[in-house]
């Protein structure tokens, strides 16, 4: 799996196989920035997470990553990220502070 900006991490284990031992969902999902932060399986498996009770979060422009989920659609987020990518990605959020 091929995070941004150069980190490749070798997962244990696909996310069908987590959800096959934790079919209760996970307690925490982290969220990286990733090279495709639009990806569909990625996103779905996300947003299945949180449906299940899980916390996400986005560690750096891993909020990017979330934002592209919907999860964070007219609530408030805070990233070191830049502005207009992340603004980009979730155009309806009310507000995107930058921390700095």
């Amino acid at each position: 799996m091929k995070l941004f900006p150069a980190l490749t991490v070798d997962p244990d284990e696909t996310t069908a196989a987590f959800d096959a031992w934790n079919p209760d969902g996970a307690d925490y999902v982290i969220v990286p920035a990733m090279s495709r932060d639009d990806d569909p399986s990625a996103l779905a498996w996300i947003r299945s997470q949180a449906a299940k009770g899980a916390t996400i979060i986005g560690v750096c422009a891993g909020a990017k990553v979330v934002g592209a989920t919907g999860l964070l659609d007219g609530k408030r987020a805070t990233t070191g990220s830049t502005l207009g990518s992340c603004a980009s990605a979730a155009p309806r959020w009310p507000e995107f502070p930058i921390a700095g």
